[in-house]
């Protein structure tokens, strides 16, 4: 442990932390700091996760900071100056747009160094306007820091083509790039025991003699639930595909993949199973994982997550999937808008020998092992903390 880095507060800020992955990330940078000697502190509106921190010693402070209502943003500069300078903390990291507008403005008054990390690629329009400038001014505001980390080379190049407008120096010059980790403790074939598979299994009434086909996805359009339908009424195996995710606010369109189920003669095929708490188990009793997205994902944690769990994988080639995967060597990747090509992969990894299977899978693992792990993540952004504070 270096004591000189006693003296250094590193404050988190988000919106609140209720659940997922930037939120687990922050807990355990946060208690990675403690380890190095550091300070750690977060602000947020709260959350379930809050329990996390506390149980640590590590100091969380709730403010409305999730509030994208102006008057609210406005007080909240005086409020994190305030918490800034009660604290002395040395750098403030921000992972999202609302809570930046007050973090920008608290840094300058303060003096301290602020650094950004930018998880997606914003929407750029406004209704029929495909490039609204306000709506672009107010999502710069994220590259409005010391340091910027993008969470994949995709949101790099997004960054950098879309905003470069903004500013006079080259972004480039500022952004480092920090792939998200997968838990390689958590998402581990050895740690899932077969109980948990059958019980799993059970209750989502899963056949025991066919290959079971999973996409874990939000229920929303972009996701590719109807693109993965047009590839599965053409796959001749037998099979029987899951949709795994939550369909929170998107139950219309829910409805609408559901008739196109019973449309396609897909019923028996294809089912929604709902949302999982432990998806190491959801991926272990799955033959084949899919991706499906028709958009780019800025990361895509399914990827990484699956091949963690040596799984048969096939995502789109877009987005952060083509920095994940290794194509044909740990897992496939497809057209995002090509079901023939698709329906034959799958063909082919249904059928696929056990010991073909083992290479894929074997490789999958120490691909994200050397690569992606949470352990790589946290030592990459502190390393840009101890440099930005040298």
């Amino acid at each position: 442990m270096n004591k000189m880095n006693n003296s250094k507060v590193i404050m988190q800020i988000l919106p609140s932390l209720e659940s997922g992955g930037v939120e687990r990330g922050v807990v355990d940078i946060a208690i990675s700091l403690e380890k190095e000697g550091y300070k750690a502190v977060v602000v947020s509106n709260g959350g379930s996760m809050v329990y996390h921190l506390k149980e640590r010693g590590i100091k969380h402070i709730k403010i409305s900071i999730n509030s994208k209502n102006p008057i609210k943003i406005y007080s909240n500069i005086k409020k994190l100056e305030n918490i800034i300078r009660e604290n002395n903390v040395s750098l403030v990291h921000v992972r999202s747009r609302a809570p930046m507008l007050s973090a920008y403005f608290a840094c300058k008054r303060t003096n301290t160094k602020i650094i950004t990390t930018v998880h997606g690629s914003y929407s750029l329009g406004f209704f029929s306007i495909k490039h609204f400038l306000p709506k672009m001014f107010y999502n710069s505001m994220m590259l409005r820091s010391d340091k910027i980390i993008a969470v994949s080379n995709f949101i790099k190049e997004y960054i950098v083509s879309n905003y470069q407008r903004f500013f006079d120096i080259p972004l480039e010059s500022k952004i480092t790039i920090v792939h998200r980790g997968v838990d390689l403790n958590h998402f581990n074939p050895k740690r899932v025991s077969n109980s948990h598979i059958i019980e799993l299994a059970k209750k989502w009434n899963l056949p025991e003699d066919k290959k079971i086909i999973m996409m874990p996805a939000r229920i929303t359009a972009w996701k590719g639930h109807n693109f993965l339908i047009d590839s599965l009424k053409k796959v001749k195996s037998e099979f029987m595909c899951i949709f795994v995710g939550s369909d929170h606010n998107h139950r219309k369109f829910r409805k609408k993949i559901e008739n196109r189920i019973v449309s396609e003669g897909l019923s028996g095929k294809v089912k929604f199973v709902g949302a999982c708490k432990d998806m190491s188990i959801a991926y272990a009793l799955s033959n084949l994982v899919i991706s499906a997205s028709v958009k780019p994902e800025a990361f895509g944690r399914i990827a990484i997550e699956a091949q963690a769990m040596k799984r048969l994988v096939i995502a789109t080639n877009i987005g952060g999937s083509l920095e994940t995967i290794i194509d044909g060597k740990t897992g496939f990747l497809v057209s995002n808008n090509d079901a023939e090509m698709m329906a034959s992969v799958i063909e082919k990894l249904l059928s696929i020998s056990k010991d073909e299977e083992n290479v894929i899978c074997d490789a999958a693992r120490k691909h994200i092992e050397e690569n992606f792990s949470n352990q790589k993540m946290y030592h990459e952004t502190i390393t840009i903390y101890r440099n930005l504070l040298q």
